[in-house]
Parts: structure tokens; sequence; C-alpha cells
């Protein structure tokens, strides 16, 4: 049976977003964590059946069902000016990887998009500091972070050279500040000239070039 140009044209409807967030529970000591986390899938505006919420709360049900050591989830609607706009579940995983996998396997082949994200907790001693980023990403440096595992609040820089890395502190200077050198290669870790006058301290030596 042929199609009319119209629907030949016709855009594909576009899929709803199921959200995953996760955060951990434990103390970042422990071997093993368990994490908090909660599924959003909103009822869709193009998709009947994403749309009836007794449909998109056995697709929540299941999904979560399908990790391995996941206990019954808890199951909520999610309510806006007096109707129901999606479904929330919240349950427990230790398995992050093994959790993500089976949600968006489920999710996608139940006809949403997904998103998720996961909350990073910088590994510096006494640092609360947190960002949230995609676990498919988890090799990027956050924005503002210093690397994957410690944010930016630290003052650790590497040197370009020999790798050695330096935790750097500022103060005014009068006039233009000196360079700043590592001192187990010579590189430059801080230009000539500048309003600040930075001193670097070796936390850790590097390999000369």
């Amino acid at each position: 049976m042929s199609r009319s140009p119209l629907e030949r044209t016709r855009p594909p409807e576009p899929r709803p977003t199921a959200t995953v967030t996760m955060e951990p529970l434990d103390s970042r000591s422990g071997s093993s964590r368990s994490f908090a986390t909660r599924l959003y899938l909103p009822l869709s505006t193009f998709d009947p059946r994403l749309a009836d919420r007794r449909s998109v709360l056995g697709i929540a049900d299941a999904a979560v069902r399908a990790i391995d050591g996941v206990e019954v989830p808890n199951l909520s609607d999610v309510v806006a000016r007096e109707k129901v706009v999606g479904i929330e579940a919240t349950f427990t995983v230790d398995d992050v990887a093994g959790a993500i996998a089976r949600l968006r396997q489920a999710l996608s082949d139940s006809g949403y998009f997904v998103s998720m994200r996961l909350l990073r907790e910088c590994a510096d001693d006494g640092c609360t500091t947190t960002t949230s980023l995609d676990p498919t990403r988890s090799d990027s440096v956050p924005y503002g972070w210093y690397s994957t595992t410690v944010c930016g609040r630290h003052g650790y820089r590497s040197c370009a050279g020999c790798d050695s890395l330096y935790v750097m502190s500022s103060s005014s200077a009068a006039g233009q500040a000196a360079a700043v050198h590592c001192e187990v290669c010579d590189t430059v870790l801080v230009e000539w000239g500048g309003s600040k006058r930075w001193t670097a301290e070796l936390v850790t030596r590097g390999r000369r070039p």
C-alpha cells in the first residue's frame, strides 16, 4: 500500500526523554558503593502508547526489574497543575555499569531517548564539591575541574614538560611578576609579566623529558 505525499514527508515523531540520575549513598572510603537512582518517564504528547499512564507505569517497572539485584522500585505519579505528567521510579543499585546498560537498553526498546546523569565527587580529601556528568563520557574532565576526579578548587597544575604535579598559590604582585619554572625540567609553569606572584609547591615529581 503506497503512502500519500504528506505521509512520506512527515517527520518522525520525537521520542520522549527518559531521565536517569544516580547519586552515591555510601562513604567514599568503602570498597563498593550503592547509588540512589531516580528514573523519570514523561508522558508523551505524540505517541498514544507512551501517553497512557498505565502503559508508562509498566515500562518503568519492567525496566527497573531488569536490573540484577534491584528490589521492587518505588513508583509514583509526577503531577503538575493537578495533572499526571509522568512516572517516577526510585531505587538503589550496586552495579552502576550494569544498571546503566540495562536501563538504556530497556528504555530505548520502549521508545524513549535516554539521558543519564551520574553524580561525581571530588576525590580530594575533605572536599565536598560534586558535579553531574554523562556516564558514557566518564573520561572527560568536567568543566572547571583539574582532572576527571579532582575539582578546580585546589590549585593543582601539571607541568607540560614532565607531568610533575604542583599546588599553585598566588598573591598580588608589585609590578610585573616573575615567571615560575618547573623545578624538575625547567618548563615554564607561569609566564613572566602577570599581575599575581605565583608560588608552586611540588606534590609529585614527574619524569624528565
